[in-house]
This record gives C-alpha cells, sequence and structure tokens, in this order.
C-alpha cells in the first residue's frame, strides 16, 4: 500500500462542489462495475492494459477514500445545517456504497486478469484447449 498522500480540507461552504465530485465518482463506479460485471463471464473481450489501468484507477480511489471520510467527519463538527447534516449522511452512505463498488471490481479483476485475450494468445493450442474443455476458460460469447 501507498504511503497516504497529504490533503487539504475545506471548510462546509465547499460541501455543493464536495457533493458534485462524489455523486460523479458514484456514477461512474457503478457504471464501470455493471459493464465489468457483464465482462466477467467473457474475459477474452479485455486486454491487460484494460485490466492493469483498471486495477491502478481503482485501486487509488480506494487509497484516497480516507480522505472524503476525513473531510465528511470535519464538516460533522463545523456545526451543520439540518439540509447540511442531511446531506453529510447522504455523502457517507454514498462514499461507502461506491467502497463496495470499487473493492467488487478490485475482486472481478483478479478472478479475469490471467484469463485476457493477451493470455489466450500466450498460450501454445494443447494448453489452450485444456483449460477450454476444463471450463477453466470460458468458449468466447459472439
Amino acid at each position: 500500500m501507498k504511503t497516504q498522500k497529504k490533503a487539504n480540507f475545506y471548510s462546509l461552504n465547499k460541501l455543493l462542489l464536495y457533493t458534485e465530485l462524489l455523486d460523479t465518482q458514484y456514477e461512474d463506479c457503478q457504471e464501470r462495475l455493471e459493464l465489468f460485471r457483464q465482462v466477467k463471464s467473457n474475459p477474452t473481450s479485455m486486454d491487460d492494459e484494460i485490466i492493469q489501468r483498471t486495477i491502478r484507477l481503482t485501486q487509488e480511489q480506494l487509497e484516497d477514500q480516507w480522505v472524503f471520510v476525513e473531510q465528511l467527519n470535519r464538516w460533522k463538527k463545523e456545526n451543520p445545517t439540518e439540509d447540511q447534516e442531511k446531506e453529510l449522511y447522504r455523502l457517507e452512505q454514498r462514499l461507502q456504497e461506491t467502497k463496495e463498488f470499487n473493492e467488487e471490481i478490485m475482486e472481478i479483476m483478479e478472478s479475469i486478469k490471467g484469463k485476457t485475450i493477451n493470455k489466450i494468445l500466450e498460450m501454445d493450442e494443447m494448453e489452450l484447449l485444456m483449460k477450454t474443455l476444463s471450463g477453466e476458460i470460458p468458449l468466447p460469447k459472439l
């Protein structure tokens, strides 16, 4: 795990900015998860570069999550209004769901990274035949 980065924290007047940022991150992560759930049954449609890029991006988001958690905790101590409190609670839920989405994406990437088109092309014919017949590598979906 990388060393924790230095973070800048903001006053409660930046809540709207964080709301937009966290909502966008949540929606993007949810879309990626849906895509990768579909890819899970057809890993040969992915190449190693996409897998590695996805792992890197997802790992960075997981490592940076502490910044958002800390920012929300600081804002709770700033005497937010009732509406701001509700928004902080909603953002906490979104942040937790985003973390869960990212963890599932990492699990999917780990499960398919040895079954990409690159790995298939590296195999000799006999190895490919045996892995396909054993069900370890699914037949490509056309």
